[in-house]
């Protein structure tokens, strides 16, 4: 799999979830400022999508299947060269 320095950030997992209706926007910024604030305490910040589940905002299922789509887009967007 790609650096994720250098996967497009449409293919970021919280951009799926708001781009698939599964977030809006605002929920996103606020999923990200909580990872944001474990990160400044030097708490190990876990993946946004269980941020997601522990707030209550997504299911598992829908962080599995959002995790899945994922995987297919990043890994069509490798096979095609990396081309944004």
């Amino acid at each position: 799999m790609a650096d994720t320095s250098e996967i497009p950030k449409e293919l970021y997992f919280g951009n799926l979830a708001v781009h698939y209706g599964f977030l809006h926007p605002d929920t996103l910024t606020h999923l990200l400022d909580l990872q944001n604030k474990m990160r400044d305490k030097n708490i190990p910040a876990p993946p946004l999508g269980r941020v997601a589940i522990e707030e209550n905002l997504l299911s598992r299922h829908q962080v599995m299947v959002l995790a899945h789509l994922q995987r297919e887009l990043i890994t069509s967007w490798e096979a095609s060269g990396g081309l944004a």
